[in-house]
């Protein structure tokens, strides 16, 4: 236990093959960030898929030392990595100049446009099943990793078919 007090005596040891995995790990982990060096987006990547790691690790290990873990705070977008907030953002920037240019070149009033476009989000996403969801948002990730370096945006939801 990297805490060492006196209840540390009612744990079990750590098994030896478990300690050399760890090093390994350890060793695996400062290659990995040596290499990530000089670019913050695999650094992000990275630290973020570490984070879950570690918050599993330790939700794991308060469970089993008998902490309260019944209440954990819930996860919301800001746990995301940098670059997942960032599309998040980008798409409500995105949405919120595109509906006033939409107001601007039509003249009509913002909540009846908000609410047809409302309609046809619900209809294309309604159709959706989680999977659909998921694969739909991982191709948005890519595109948008495609496209910002070329300062485009653009993006495209297509339900698949359920045959």
């Amino acid at each position: 236990m990297t805490n060492e007090t006196n209840e540390a005596a009612k744990y079990p040891t750590v098994r030896p093959e478990i300690t050399a995995e760890t090093i390994a790990l350890d060793c695996q982990l400062t290659d990995l960030i040596l290499k990530c060096q000089g670019n913050a987006r695999e650094l992000d990547e990275l630290a973020g898929m570490l984070d879950a790691h570690l918050r599993c690790c330790e939700e794991a290990r308060d469970s089993l030392m008998g902490f309260n873990t019944e209440h954990p705070e819930p996860l919301d977008m800001t746990d995301l990595p940098a670059d997942q907030q960032r599309l998040i953002l980008e798409s409500a920037v995105f949405g919120g100049l595109a509906m006033q240019t939409l107001q601007n070149l039509t003249d009509k009033d913002v909540a009846f446009l908000m609410e047809r476009l409302s309609e046809g989000v619900k209809t294309i996403t309604g159709k959706l099943n989680d999977k659909q969801v998921t694969e739909s948002l991982q191709n948005y990730l890519e595109m948008h990793e495609q496209n910002t370096v070329k300062l485009v945006f653009y993006s495209s939801i297509q339900p698949a078919d359920n045959n």
